[in-house]
């Protein structure tokens, strides 16, 4: 304000005939580092909301990039599997048979190719089919089971006994 003092002093001098000016002057000084002071509030405002905007932008750039990476791999693990449903490999590639498998599958042409496995479960049909398949075999538990202990072995001997197992007989070393 020591500025703006001599300022004012300097008009005074100039205009003596205004008495206004001086006092206009220390307002308009007045206003004017007002003025500046809001404008420096709305330019840090207006810089921080710029930090904001690029961070987000920064964040919305890196998700963007993710994404765009999973549906990048989802593109190829599809194209993938599109290309293993398309081809056939191994026993599902159609192939040429015999005269007589032919004739025991009943297929109307000679000529057809068939698969592998086409041809496997046409047979496992048939079989089940035109022939009884054995009866199943019950597996056989005893309701005991044997446990051999060396008679050195006191201390398991002891904790049979404890139990109530019966003893049938012993072994012995020479």
């Amino acid at each position: 304000m020591i500025e703006g003092q001599e300022i004012s002093t300097t008009i005074n001098i100039i205009n003596e005939d205004t008495q206004d000016i001086p006092i206009n002057i220390a307002k308009n000084n007045y206003l004017v580092d007002e003025l500046f002071e809001k404008l420096q509030n709305q330019f840090n405002d207006s810089q921080l909301i710029l930090k904001t905007l690029q961070n987000n932008l920064k964040i919305l750039h890196k998700e963007v990039l993710k994404e765009r990476k999973d549906l990048n791999k989802q593109i190829l693990k599809s194209k993938k599997n599109k290309k293993k449903r398309n081809t056939l490999s191994g026993f599902a590639i159609p192939s040429q048979i015999s005269k007589e498998l032919s004739e025991f599958l009943e297929l109307e042409n000679e000529n057809v190719k068939i698969s592998r496995t086409d041809v496997t479960s046409r047979i496992i049909k048939y079989i089940k089919d035109n022939h009884n398949p054995l009866p199943s075999i019950k597996s056989v538990r005893r309701d005991n089971f044997f446990i051999n202990v060396a008679s050195e072995n006191k201390h398991l001997v002891k904790i049979l006994k404890k139990l109530d197992m019966s003893e049938i007989q012993r072994s012995y070393l020479f």
